[in-house]
């Protein structure tokens, strides 16, 4: 099965309403140098962009708003990669343009790419940046290992001494547990994130004399505030002396899942769950890891695992185990999928769309008639759908039909490519082939660097070239 000829992101259903089991909850808060001495602090005043410079900048913006816009709609939809395409193309004819490089370092963040994260970021006055990108440029410099002294860059930022220290402690916890502890253990302050560990140590021992048990509490206490590196490290030395203490390989595993080290993760998280089988959040988790490492085959067996043992919610696992079945080429597995996804109360306008398109690409018709169906009489308003049955008429040369339900499409978004180039083969269908080229023209007008473009100037070529010709099931034109 060719992927170039899926004119819709499969990314976009496997991730537009997927979510991560375990990540903690966003109580991240902000730093002391990674040798534990007293850093002094210094604190830098930034300014900011003036109104006269970003107006600057927005009038400069406006003739590439369409590529930009393209990245932020796939940025919506979680497809990151396509975005970024989009934003560095953007960015190679708008350089220092702040807007874009936030932009840039989000998606480099959510790809778990730190280093560029930070490189993007910090090319935006820290003071013009909003709460949630200041956390995010925060977290991407404590994740980039290739950055020192780390402390040294955060006093450029201007953040309160309370921050800053939280930070340099968390810092010294890279260096090792007795670094991390003795560090801690000197606190005398009442800042809550650095309070919270220092009451670790000091409390400890009124449930368990075991050392250990205190620095797997450390471990669990960096993972729920999302300081990943200090929780991967810490668990991953808890393991190296203690190979049997099995709750380390969980935290070791799911902070370097946040990391985006999947090999490093996969190996935690295998060993964990060979100490628990019927752990579904590891299951799926697994299945996640193999999936980043390319091995679909293994990645589908501990989703199918996962669903087996009732892990909810069930259609993430279904839009993973169709992603997987695509790749792999099984078409007869991604089908079964569907028809299982396709009954769930939480299905969305988007797994119907995704499901039909694909039984077009497949030759199979009468799944794509049923799936079409279904999907419209839930989503009576969806121009794609109409766009899909229309375009499914159109391959049993019912053109009429065609014709209905590609208008309806079309008044419902004049700007779908998809309707637009339905309509392009429709009218070439009827031999008007003038109306048909502004159609295609619209097509390539909306998506000029897209499949959809693609396909339009095939159509145009085969136009130029013969004047005639059919649809075959693909939609192809011969």
């Amino acid at each position: 099965m060719s992927q170039k000829t899926l004119f819709i992101p499969i990314t976009l259903f496997l991730f537009s309403s997927c979510t991560f089991p375990f990540s903690a909850q966003n109580t991240e808060k902000p730093m002391q140098s990674s040798t534990g001495s007293e850093v002094k602090q210094v604190v830098l005043v930034q300014t900011g962009q003036t109104r006269e410079e970003k107006l600057n900048e927005s009038k400069r913006r406006i003739n590439f708003r369409s590529i930009i816009r393209k990245g932020d709609y796939f940025s919506l939809k979680s497809d990151q990669e396509m975005a970024l395409k989009y934003y560095l193309n953007a960015y190679l004819r708008l350089k220092e343009d702040h807007v874009l490089e936030r932009k840039i370092a989000g998606v480099y963040f959510d790809l778990k790419n730190f280093e560029n994260a930070y490189r993007y970021y910090k090319k935006v006055p820290f003071v013009d940046l909003e709460e949630e990108e200041k956390k995010k440029m925060l977290s991407a410099l404590m994740f980039d290992e290739s950055t020192g002294v780390k402390s040294t860059e955060i006093q450029k930022f201007g953040i309160s001494k309370d921050e800053t220290d939280y930070y340099s402690y968390i810092e010294t916890c890279y260096t090792g547990i007795h670094n991390c502890v003795i560090n801690l253990d000197s606190y005398s302050g009442s800042y809550e994130p650095t309070a919270k560990l220092k009451n670790i140590i000091d409390t400890y021992m009124k449930v368990s004399t075991d050392f250990q048990y205190r620095n797997i509490l450390l471990a669990g206490a960096f993972f729920e505030s999302k300081q990943y590196l200090a929780g991967a490290k810490i668990a991953a030395e808890i393991i190296e002396k203690r190979p049997d203490y099995k709750i380390a390989y969980k935290i070791a595993g799911y902070c370097n899942y946040e990391l985006g080290k999947y090999k490093e993760a996969n190996t935690y998280l295998g060993k964990y769950y060979t100490f628990d089988s019927k752990d579904t959040t590891i299951a799926y988790t697994l299945g996640l890891t193999n999936y980043y490492l390319e091995d679909y085959t293994l990645s589908n067996l501990y989703f199918n695992t996962a669903v087996l043992n009732g892990y909810m919610p069930k259609t993430e696992l279904e839009r993973r185990l169709l992603y997987n079945y695509y790749i792999l080429g099984d078409k007869k597995g991604m089908f079964k999928i569907f028809r299982y996804l396709l009954k769930e109360e939480d299905v969305t306008e988007n797994d119907f769309v995704i499901a039909a398109h694909l039984a077009i690409e497949g030759n199979e018709l009468a799944k794509g008639f049923l799936w079409v169906n279904e999907g419209i009489e839930k989503y009576s308003d969806s121009d794609t759908l109409y766009a899909l049955r229309g375009n499914l008429y159109l391959l049993n040369n019912d053109i009429d039909r065609a014709m209905e339900d590609l208008n309806k499409a079309f008044s419902l978004d004049s700007r779908n490519p998809i309707t637009l180039l339905g309509l392009a083969k429709l009218h070439f269908a009827k031999n008007n082939y003038t109306s048909a080229k502004e159609y295609i023209q619209s097509t390539k007008e909306i998506d000029p660097d897209g499949v959809f473009g693609e396909q339009a100037d095939e159509l145009l070529q085969k136009m130029e070239n013969t004047g005639s010709g059919s649809i075959n099931a693909s939609g192809s034109i011969h």
